[in-house]
């Protein structure tokens, strides 16, 4: 079986559609991962912050 020039172009032409598509979804994927990250980051800066200061924060002594 013989391919001409008309199928070759197509097939790289799906080929580069395909890679595309995959890095597409790779990057999308990648992003939702740091996003996680940097509000998992956040939650535990604020519980550092708690532990180290544990006396700050939980109330507030006014006289009149």
């Amino acid at each position: 079986m013989e391919v001409n020039s008309y199928q070759v172009e197509n097939l790289q032409s799906i080929q580069s559609t395909l890679s595309l598509a995959a890095m597409d979804m790779a990057m999308g994927q990648g992003a939702q991962v740091m996003t996680a990250m940097i509000e998992d980051m956040e939650q535990i800066s604020k519980a550092l912050e708690r532990s180290v200061t544990p006396h700050k924060g939980g109330s507030i002594d006014i006289r009149l």
